[in-house]
């Protein structure tokens, strides 16, 4: 849940940062609201992806399928741009790999603070 919050929060960064808009052509989706730079969707589907890889066994292609139709659907529904998908799943792989590292450091830490 932290990881999600994590890519939801620096995906806003990015997006007030950048502040691109929405294309406005070839939407299928009437009611996209925000700025589109880069896709949330789509970096929060990588950053699962490759936050659970290591752990899913034969069935982690199944989420790497997963996030991969992700950005395709955002493209093909015309709310994203390719640019803004490539960036979310730059960002969602980023982010999902850095917590994976953290990870067990993070269950050290609530481990020794748990009362048995």
């Amino acid at each position: 849940m932290t990881l999600l919050f994590a890519v939801w929060a620096v995906v806003f960064v990015l997006k007030s940062l950048f502040m691109v808009p929405r294309p406005e052509t070839g939407r299928i989706l009437v009611d996209a609201a925000g700025y589109s730079f880069p896709s949330s969707h789509t970096a929060l589907a990588f950053g699962t992806a490759s936050f659970l890889h290591p752990v899913s066994g034969k069935s982690s292609y199944l989420f790497w399928i997963f996030a991969i139709m992700m950005g395709i659907s955002r493209i093909a529904v015309g709310v994203h741009y390719p640019s803004d998908v490539i960036a979310g799943a730059i960002a969602g792989f980023i982010l999902g790999y850095a917590g994976l590292l953290l990870y067990p450091a993070l269950v050290r830490k609530v481990k020794r603070f748990r009362i048995d």
